[in-house]
């Protein structure tokens, strides 16, 4: 190994005193085909060939090898001469701090004063590159009046310095940045430059300290004129530097207040409102000092201003309503209807922000009605306000109703005119335990005075049960209250306790019955012989058939856990109760909720069943009473806000509905039933919450506006809604920096679905803007989005030192070299390089020809 290291030193200073030098030794490995060559030319002996045709053969081969493998090398003559070219590109962008400045600053004087006159550039880097100083004039200081970018492309700017090296001088480049390049790549420059015969070195130049940044600003894209609205701001900074957070609308001054910094993000909120409709400009900016990237500090967004919402109430007396009143003094632009008139065309609601009916027949409004106001809500995202007086009692029937699905309570109690409002099934507990102390006679009477509150018309069935159950009462009208108390007294007590067959007995009564609403009513005090475990699937079938089972579990030998899961099985509730003087009102309770009224017709109070902002500061203690309401169950997505003192029934309720919300006041504005609530202080203020709370505050009905920034190209796609016939496209217009109004043309992509794109030519906040039409009515949507410039990413992008190393070894140079090495190296003999395997291989081919003819002679 140390002969063959020893060789190759040989032939490197062999060729050195020659002024040779090989660029791919590798090459003359080929060289080891020469004894091959010579061991073939004994074959030569056998073809007749004379001596000296050999001898020529093999030397022409031989040499033929050697020509090749010395091409296969590269070399290349070596001249020399005296042709020094320096440039420098320094980084003059806002992201270098005040100690990487003075560092450029110095490097660019010592190499300028140093350096061959006439042969070296100065290049500053920023949004553009700039010539300092180069072969016609210039000087370092002139870094000093220049202004800090907010790019940085560092590429341009190497290319521009190459530009001005003289040709055919050895050139060199030295680069100083803090890698924080936001257009162009660095890397790839430097590397094309050295295939050009251009040296690249690199410097690190250290940036400022991380900064502030604003993230994300937070703004609706459109309000209505006079509401208030909440923008927020999402920013971070270092924590030990002041920072303060500035508001402006439209230039003016808003709020600036201290910034909270640290390792998280800040949420910053604020409520404020606009001026007059139309374009207003809200922008955010985070102050903080020593930033790195001022511009990612600030964010603007544009916000239209709507005029006053619309609103359209419905009611049978218009004109003399307290709700109209309550509207028109919050200036709301309030159209009146009576009910005859809702409109059944859904455009001819649209533009409409909020409906009310106040206490109108729901049950009047035909299909065509109700399904234009659910088109409103869900597809248009609408409010809709109801109270739902007296005049709603229709929605209690057994019948489904057009605008029953819109609303949040379900109205299901049976109506006393009936044939069958119910059938109750009393299975009851007569084992020896209920004999102790008078318990079982005074559960018959108990008995008895419940059957005495059922409506006539009711059907009822007596089972007892011990170790076997006994059908008492048949299933029988409740108006045969004799029979049935008779049978009853007819009872004593004694034997064991077996639920689970008197269950199953109770089932075949109830399968005989027609009534809609069907219960079981279980009591016991003692452990079943028969558990859940093995006799589950008689409650199962009981549920299959919609009737529902309640459990009441007397005294603490009861099993209630047992009895617990009879109730959860069979859809009912579960009591526990020490003493059968609590029974009464159970059951009370359960045959009360067979055969109520949708109507209940008492004094009752509205009770707050949640603390939600909507209600807050509201005193309900201090409202009077109201006369009724009407009594249902919230849907199970609906959210109740108030309650009736009495049952606890549903009195303020409201839920989303597709797009939109729905709210309900189960009782009348200012008829029979809440004619008291007008005289409360705070009447106008509840009800005003109430209108601004569901009214829609988004975008007009149906139309959909989606936009999407890929670089500086913008691309908005808007959806119009399915209303059906034939309509003209969208139109769009956005709203620039500057102010102006442009239209925006948008091509058809499907059915509903139109698309356009637009490359932005300013950074900044735009506005967007889509109308249609569609018979005669106008549908408008709003939308904002901002460019911001890639200077403003250029702190969250920045590589730093690993892009200076990356353009160091790109271009072939060294990593923070010193100015008086550049210059001693610059100022050095530069040899000039030139190829010699051309030759070598012209000379390859013309041994081959040489070869071929000796053969052939």
């Amino acid at each position: 190994m140390d002969s063959l290291t020893g060789g190759w030193q040989a032939i490197e200073q062999l060729l050195a005193r020659h002024d040779l030098v090989l660029v791919r030794p590798s090459g003359l490995w080929l060289l080891a085909a020469l004894p091959l060559v010579w061991l073939l030319a004994r074959q030569l002996r056998r073809g007749g060939w004379s001596r000296w045709r050999r001898l020529a053969l093999v030397t022409i081969r031989s040499l033929l090898v050697v020509a090749l493998a010395l091409a296969l090398g590269e070399p290349q003559r070596l001249q020399r001469r005296q042709s020094p070219a320096l440039g420098v590109v320094g980084d003059w962008s806002q992201s270098v701090g005040p100690a990487g400045r003075r560092r450029l600053l110095r490097f660019a004087r010592r190499t300028w004063a140093g350096g061959a006159s006439g042969r070296q550039v100065i290049v500053a880097a920023g949004q553009r590159p700039r010539l300092v100083a180069g072969p016609r004039g210039g000087s370092p200081e002139r870094l000093e009046g220049l202004e800090a970018a907010g790019h940085s492309d560092l590429a341009a700017a190497l290319y521009l310095a190459a530009a001005h090296l003289p040709a055919g001088a050895r050139r060199q480049l030295v680069l100083l940045s803090d890698g924080g390049q936001t257009r162009g790549d660095a890397v790839a420059a430097a590397a094309a430059l050295q295939r050009a015969g251009i040296t690249v070195h690199a410097v690190y130049l250290p940036p400022l300290r991380d900064g502030a940044r604003l993230e994300q600003l937070e703004v609706p894209a459109t309000v209505a004129a006079g509401d208030d609205f909440t923008a927020a701001a999402v920013y971070s900074c270092p924590a030990g530097r002041p920072a303060r957070l500035a508001w402006r609308a439209d230039g003016r001054r808003l709020q600036r207040r201290r910034a909270r910094c640290g390792r998280q993000p800040t949420r910053a909120e604020i409520s404020t409102s606009l001026g007059e409709p139309g374009w207003h400009l809200l922008c955010a900016r985070l102050e903080q000092p020593e930033d790195a990237v001022p511009a990612n500090n600030r964010s603007c967004r544009r916000v239209f201003v709507r005029a006053r919402p619309r609103v359209l109430l419905v009611s049978r007396d218009p004109g003399a309503n307290p709700l109209a009143r309550i509207l028109e003094a919050a200036r709301w632009r309030l159209q009146r209807l009576p009910p005859q008139r809702l409109p059944t065309d859904p455009a001819a609601i649209a533009g409409y922000q909020l409906l009310v009916l106040d206490d109108i027949e729901l049950g009047a409004l035909d299909a065509r009605q109700a399904r234009a106001l659910s088109w409103f809500v869900s597809s248009g995202g609408g409010g809709l306000l109801v109270a739902a007086g007296r005049a709603a009692l229709p929605l209690a029937g057994p019948e489904q109703l057009p605008i029953e699905p819109l609303l949040p309570v379900e109205f299901k109690p049976i109506k006393k005119k009936e044939k069958i409002p119910a059938a109750v099934v009393f299975v009851l507990d007569r084992s020896s335990s209920m004999a102790r102390g008078g318990k079982f006679g005074l559960l018959l009477r108990i008995t008895l005075d419940s059957l005495a509150r059922l409506p006539p018309t009711a059907q009822v069935a007596v089972v007892f049960f011990d170790d076997f159950p006994e059908v008492v009462v048949p299933l029988t009208e409740a108006r045969h209250r004799d029979k049935i108390a008779k049978a009853l007294r007819a009872q004593r007590a004694g034997g064991g306790t077996s639920i689970y067959p008197a269950l199953e007995a109770a089932h075949r009564q109830l399968r005989r019955s027609a009534a809609r609403l069907r219960h079981v009513i279980l009591l016991s005090d003692g452990q079943s012989i028969s558990l859940f475990a093995h006799h589950g699937h008689i409650v199962e079938a009981i549920a299959r058939d919609d009737i529902t089972v309640s459990a009441i579990a007397l005294g603490d030998d009861a099993d209630r856990e047992e009895m617990k899961r009879i109730a959860g099985r069979g859809g009912g509730r579960f009591y526990a109760v020490d003493t059968l003087d609590q029974v009464p009102a159970i059951f009370s309770a359960e045959t009360e909720r067979l055969t109520e009224s949708a109507r209940l017709e008492l004094p009752l109070r509205a009770v707050p069943s949640r603390l939600t902002p909507l209600l807050a500061g509201l005193d309900f203690s201090g409202a009077p009473p109201l006369a009724g309401m009407l009594s249902g169950r919230e849907r199970p997505t609906a959210e109740v806000l108030l309650t009736g003192s009495v049952k606890q029934r549903p009195l303020l309720t409201r839920w989303h509905y597709g797009l939109g919300k729905v709210t309900l006041w189960s009782s009348d504005v200012h008829d029979q039933w809440g004619g008291s609530w007008t005289q409360w202080p705070q009447f106008a203020d509840f009800w005003g919450r109430l209108a601004a709370d569901c009214r829609r505050r988004g975008p007009a009905a149906g139309l959909r506006l989606s936009w999407e920034l890929l670089g500086r190209r913008l691309l908005v796609s808007v959806e119009v809604p399915a209303l059906g016939g034939e309509s003209p496209p969208p139109r769009l217009l956005l709203n620039g920096p500057d102010g102006r109004e442009r239209t925006l043309g948008l091509e058809r992509l499907a059915d509903r679905l139109y698309r356009g794109q637009l490359e932005l030519e300013q950074d900044g906040a735009y506005g967007l803007q889509a109308d249609w039409s569609w018979r005669r009515v106008e549908f408008r949507t709003f939308g904002s989005c901002e460019l911001r410039g890639e200077e403003e990413f250029a702190a969250a992008r920045r590589p730093g030192r690993r892009l200076v190393e990356a353009v160091a070894r790109a271009g072939g140079g060294r990593l923070d070299p010193q100015p008086a090495a550049l210059l001693a190296d610059s100022l050095a003999p530069h040899p000039l390089r030139r190829p010699l395997w051309p030759g070598l291989v012209v000379t390859a081919l013309l041994l081959l020809l040489g070869e071929v003819l000796l053969r052939r002679l």
